[in-house]
């Protein structure tokens, strides 16, 4: 059942902002999960390896206050659209920071009635652990996805569960802890 990761990725099939829901649809756990996780979406798609760090790029104030902590929903980004990483052994940080600027710059552009992003650097969490959120039953909450559509490096952290009210404030709490604001590498001067 990986296989319907191709037409879920495929833009002309599915809607970006449609792919969490239809991955949540396909109803992968334990073994069909990490068949998913292996499957290759795109033709340069390589499986992200559990001891790979995936950096998170951090904009304010969308995910971070201006006084450097986290907003209460941070993540929420990983329950309704996917959460876009970089992975770090495929890149370096010079690029990391090129691509966080972008992505302010291009959400600026899109959203000019908002209140405007700033880039502030990225964190780094392990997938080992992100692929450890589990719910009270114990199974995974989210799917890692070597997703390099546009970018090489990216990767995208997918739920794949339903969740509840609950299970969502439960989730900040441990992406809190799996992608540390205290270590973020910011822009260098």
């Amino acid at each position: 059942m990986p296989g319907r990761l191709t037409e879920i990725f495929d833009r002309a099939a599915t809607p970006v902002e449609d792919r969490c829901n239809r991955i949540v649809g396909c109803c992968y756990s334990n073994e069909a999960l990490e068949a998913a996780e292996k499957f290759a979406i795109f033709k340069s798609s390589l499986p992200v390896d559990d001891q790979e760090g995936l950096a998170r790029i951090l904009e304010c104030p969308n995910s971070v206050t201006t006084t450097g902590s986290y907003h209460a929903m941070a993540f929420q980004e990983a329950m309704k659209r996917g959460l876009s990483t970089q992975r770090v052994n495929l890149t370096n940080p010079e690029r990391i920071h090129e691509f966080g600027r972008w992505k302010a710059d291009a959400f600026n552009k899109r959203n000019e009635k908002r209140q405007p992003r700033t880039y502030l650097g990225y964190v780094v969490g392990l997938c080992a652990e992100v692929r450890k959120i589990r719910n009270s039953e114990g199974n995974r909450f989210f799917g890692v996805f070597a997703t390099p559509e546009n970018d090489a490096a990216h990767a995208d952290i997918f739920l794949v569960l339903p969740v509840d009210e609950g299970d969502k404030l439960h989730i900040q709490r441990l992406f809190h802890k799996v992608f540390k604001v205290a270590n973020m590498v910011g822009v260098p001067a």
